[in-house]
């Protein structure tokens, strides 16, 4: 299965070795070719929706997303998920890595960049054991950090309170 491109800038579906493959035949379809983007005409003039949007979500998919957690801004893009640009707006920053972790696994599902549960599952694998390492990696240095500084605070009050 490749695509070809037929020298005036369209392209057709090359069929596995042995089977017959006709681009003009009307019988064959080319659902790669015949949806449009989201929001441009897709076959019959419609509007292109993503298959996942209004689906009933699957087992699997549901849950807390790490990766959304941790890298909310990247994991949107990467994900297509453009809702979690709004960790870029002030104020709201504050909570959106929060909804982003909980609503992020059914906001990637919906973009339609999935094709199955296993790949989505593999995909959100990956970015959930990235951020749950970040976490505990950012968990650790608070903990060191506060370790460091009741220790300086415990050698500098006596010393201040002596008159140093």
């Amino acid at each position: 299965m490749t695509d070809q491109n037929n020298g005036n800038g369209t392209q057709y579906y090359q069929a596995p070795q042995g089977q017959y493959n006709d681009p003009n035949a009307q019988n064959q379809q080319y659902p790669q070719y015949q949806q449009g983007y989201q929001g441009q005409p897709g076959p019959g003039g419609q509007n292109y929706v993503p298959p996942n949007q209004y689906e009933e979500l699957p087992e699997g998919v549901r849950g807390w997303n790490w990766g959304a957690f941790m890298f909310t801004f990247f994991w949107g893009i990467g994900n297509r998920a453009y809702l979690s640009f709004l960790a870029l707006v002030p104020i709201l920053n504050i909570v959106w890595p929060f909804i982003c972790g909980g609503l992020g696994n059914k906001w990637a599902w919906q973009s339609g960049y999935f094709k199955d549960v296993e790949t989505f599952r593999m995909v959100q694998s990956t970015w959930n054991r990235a951020g749950l390492l970040s976490f505990i990696i950012c968990v650790a240095m608070v903990v060191f950090y506060l370790i460091i500084g009741a220790t300086l605070m415990a050698v500098l009050i006596p010393l201040i309170e002596q008159g140093f």
